[in-house]
């Protein structure tokens, strides 16, 4: 099974269903509750809209902070702590999540990074100590950044 940095279609649209399912009545009941004036049905429109809405301003804004730090981020070289899988699985897809650190020397500080979900066992080529490229933003690196695995990837399915 190749190994992907993205999660499958099917997933994708579970998700989209999922934010149109809750996002869409919740804006109709938020208009709703503006109009009438009533408490419980406002209560349950922001509800509605924070459930529908919330996976997708999630991904956007991951998506986004990829484009902003690939773009005028600076790479720095993380040592590789650890890979495990994910604690929920969506439509039987558990994927995989990779963990690296950085010590930052000027401000003697040490950053933890977190990938996005990674399709398939990537476990088995990472080892010890391996470096693997991150994006960050230097003026917020613990919130802006982006771990590239598509080297490790790339390299994985040449195996396979």
């Amino acid at each position: 099974m190749p190994i992907k940095l993205e999660m499958p279609l099917r997933v994708k649209i579970l998700l989209l269903i999922f934010s149109c399912f809750f996002g869409i009545p919740g804006i109709f009941l938020l208009l709703l509750a503006l109009k009438i004036g009533h408490g419980m049905t406002l209560l349950m429109a922001m509800i509605f809209c924070l459930i529908g809405w919330f996976p997708l301003y999630w991904f956007l804004n991951k998506n986004l902070i990829k484009k902003r730090v690939l773009k005028v981020g600076v790479i720095v070289e993380t040592t590789y702590v650890s890979s495990q899988k994910a604690s929920s699985s969506i439509l039987g897809w558990q994927p995989y999540i990779v963990k690296t650190k950085w010590h930052d020397i000027e401000n003697n500080r040490l950053y933890f990074f977190k990938s996005t979900w990674v399709s398939g066992e990537i476990c088995h080529y990472l080892k010890t100590n391996m470096f693997i490229p991150v994006y960050i933003d230097p003026l917020d690196p613990k919130k802006n950044y982006f771990m590239d695995l598509s080297p490790i990837t790339l390299k994985c399915n040449k195996k396979q």
